[in-house]
């Protein structure tokens, strides 16, 4: 991967253009398994995607949305030939999807597609463990504007709401209809769910991810299917604390159902040279009038 400025990477193929979002405290190396696979499965790169990584900051969630935006305008004006591009974001980086197309609507054109892997969508309830990031050095502005107490989930949501228990699973009740995406930018959720957590991935649940049913989705239950090992990567003390697993099962399942979604990648490559042919042929004709 190369460094193309605003903490970004793009990997060296000619593939369709998708904007990858790590999530909190992810960089671009924790997203290698989507990208590269695991040979001999394919990441996004085998399947023909050039990911773009937008990597984080120690800065809020409005501030990494607003620098996205930043960085989308200046993509757009010196590589326009990238857009739209579909958004894959990951955890917290599907807020940043979200937020992107909320806080900046007139960059919904650029967008063809937001897909959202384990994404909290009504938020997370998270108590003390922002104060605690703090004090460890962990980047914390990012935990306080996702507890839907705070005003940032509410804002991007356009509403705000209580936790219920219906059937044992906790489920948020909106106070009102809540804002879920962009006219016209088609959505994807992708959600695990573990069956003996019962209703999503051992931090995420399903309610959350799809803001309860309301965005298109698709589960993926395994005893494997973890907040962390749906992008194939594992942290040691998840996996101590919470038992998280890591197997070759679940990212696979992740990246077909993205694949399947944005309808397959393009040629990048392909389409360059028959514009250029093109360019060619129309300056032959030119000069052939003359």
């Amino acid at each position: 991967m190369r460094w193309i400025g605003l903490q970004s990477w793009v990997t060296e193929t000619m593939g369709r253009t998708v904007f990858l979002i790590p999530g909190w405290h992810e960089k671009a190396h924790d997203l290698r398994t989507l990208i590269h696979g695991r040979p001999p499965l394919p990441g996004l790169v085998a399947r023909g995607f050039e990911p773009l990584i937008f990597d984080l900051e120690f800065e809020s969630l409005p501030q990494r949305i607003d620098r996205f935006a930043a960085w989308v305008r200046d993509l757009k004006r010196h590589e326009p030939w990238r857009f739209p591009v579909p958004i894959f974001g990951y955890s917290m980086g599907g807020i940043v999807a979200r937020g992107l197309v909320r806080r900046h609507p007139d960059l919904a054109d650029e967008i063809s597609h937001i897909a959202l892997l384990a994404t909290p969508n009504w938020g997370l309830r998270l108590s003390m463990v922002p104060r605690l990031a703090r004090v460890v050095g962990l980047p914390w502005r990012e935990l306080y504007n996702i507890d839907p107490e705070h005003a940032f989930v509410p804002e991007l949501n356009g509403c705000k709401g209580r936790w219920t228990r219906p059937a044992g699973k906790r489920v948020w009740q909106p106070d009102r209809e809540p804002w879920v995406g962009a006219p016209g930018v088609p959505m994807l959720a992708i959600a695990g769910v573990v069956p003996w957590y019962r209703d999503g991935d051992g931090l995420v649940s399903v309610d959350s991810a799809t803001m309860g049913g309301r965005i298109p989705f698709v589960t993926i239950t395994d005893r494997h299917a973890n907040h962390l090992n749906v992008t194939g990567e594992t942290d040691v003390i998840a996996r101590l604390l919470r038992g998280f697993m890591r197997s070759n099962r679940i990212w696979p399942q992740v990246l077909d159902a993205f694949s399947s979604f944005v309808g397959g990648a393009r040629d990048i490559g392909a389409e360059l040279r028959q514009r250029d042919a093109v360019a060619i042929g129309l300056n032959g004709q030119e000069l052939a009038r003359s």
